[in-house]
């Protein structure tokens, strides 16, 4: 299936829109987009529960 430059402008800005909401909901923990991406990519391709998620820091020290 082959996508219009314009379906691929609304799904850009839709993606970005969430990871603002992301940011906005939680500055604390997600203090920048990478991880804001996270979560959005867990919500947007998971189906497990969200309380599930586990931020890391990518060697799973999570900030330690």
């Amino acid at each position: 299936m082959e996508i219009t430059g314009s379906q691929y402008k609304e799904f850009k800005q839709s993606v970005v829109n969430e990871i603002n909401r992301i940011i906005e909901e939680d500055a604390d923990t997600f203090v920048d987009e990478h991880k804001a991406f996270d979560l959005f990519a867990f919500e947007y391709f998971s189906d497990a529960p969200q309380d599930s998620f586990v931020l890391t820091d990518g060697v799973n020290r999570q900030g330690k």
